[in-house]
């Protein structure tokens, strides 16, 4: 809890800093949207960003960026779970229009964004090197710690997946619902 107060405090004093120097402010609801992104991003995954208000379009053709794509997934989650991943970087991708298939885009770096992320917390924990603290940490390590735990007592489980700790995709899935909550 204390990761996401001391981020929500950091992001508020940056985004006071850019509203001091702004003449005048009319809307605040983008502002708003980016404070949450970047929380999200430092407690879910580790990733802190600063207010930049940064207010460019992402581009298609460029390499999105972790913030770039965890952006475009949460103000397309409907389209992604109406159409679903699948078909927005599938085939038919190129029959699409352009937002749509930057949108699948980004879903396929998001979704490379967090292996690359499980991968890195499974490594720390075999060296056995200190939590992280963000959302993917822990339940990476939780899963790790079930894991083991469940080796411990094969004899006992006979064919009981109860204690075997999250599968990758229960993983992701959880970190859909993190965001999108």
């Amino acid at each position: 809890m204390n990761l996401v107060w001391t981020e929500c405090i950091r992001q508020a004093k940056e985004m006071l800093e850019y509203w001091k120097g702004t003449p005048d402010i009319r809307h605040t609801g983008k502002d708003v949207r980016r404070f949450s992104l970047h929380v999200l991003s430092a407690t879910g995954f580790g990733k802190s960003y600063s207010f930049d208000r940064a207010a460019e379009e992402v581009q298609q053709g460029n390499s999105l960026t972790y913030k770039d794509s965890l952006h475009l997934i949460l103000e397309n989650a409907i389209l992604i779970m109406l159409l679903g991943p699948k078909v927005l970087t599938g085939s038919l991708r190129r029959y699409l229009p352009k937002h749509w298939s930057l949108v699948g885009e980004a879903t396929s770096i998001f979704k490379s964004h967090i292996a690359k992320t499980i991968k890195e917390e499974k490594r720390l924990i075999a060296e056995g090197k200190g939590n992280t603290g963000n959302f993917i940490g822990a339940m990476v390590r939780a899963s790790e710690e079930a894991k083991a735990a469940a080796e411990e007592d094969h004899g006992k489980m006979e064919g009981r997946r109860s204690n075997m700790g999250l599968t990758e995709s229960e993983i992701f899935g959880n970190i859909f619902v993190f965001n999108f909550a």
